[in-house]
């Protein structure tokens, strides 16, 4: 094997390795269809979640070591699916890594938009999935700070 084959394999096969090790399928409900499906594709202003968190605002290393890593993580193992359901109760899910999580439409503009309690009471964050221009964005924001919206780019597989 030459140098270069080498590096052009590694690369390869560790991403394999990590699709298969983070593999989920999809969580369908009994009279529900996938209507289309998309990968995330890049993520812009990750920084803004640990910018936005207190507790790190000291730890440089874990600032970059989240900043770095976890977007790479996630760009490499998540989708989001939209579920037609002969109910009516048509929905978006997506993962983060193993974890699934699954919101109803919204029949307006048939995306949501709601408000997460992921830390308790110390910080507010929403989060809205809309399409723009053919890719779905989930953007999400943390309230009362001003270091910008983190937006999650998905493209249509």
């Amino acid at each position: 094997m030459t140098k270069l084959s080498f590096v052009f394999f590694i690369p390869l096969v560790l991403i394999l390795i990590f699709r298969v090790a983070t593999f989920s399928p999809v969580p369908i409900a009994e009279g529900c269809e996938i209507n289309r499906s998309w990968n995330l594709n890049r993520i812009e202003n990750f920084s803004g979640l640990t910018d936005g968190l207190a507790s790190l605002e000291s730890k440089t290393l874990q600032k970059t070591f989240l900043n770095i890593l976890i977007p790479f993580f996630l760009v490499n193992s998540q989708i989001l699916v939209d579920l037609n359901c002969s109910d009516g109760n048509d929905s978006i899910i997506y993962n983060n890594l193993r974890n699934w999580t699954g919101h109803k439409q919204n029949s307006v503009n048939s995306f949501y938009s709601e408000t997460i309690d992921l830390f308790g009471d110390s910080v507010d964050i929403t989060q809205e999935i809309y399409e723009d221009g053919g890719e779905i964005v989930r953007e999400v924001n943390i309230a009362l700070v001003s270091t910008g919206k983190i937006k999650f780019f998905y493209r249509e597989n």
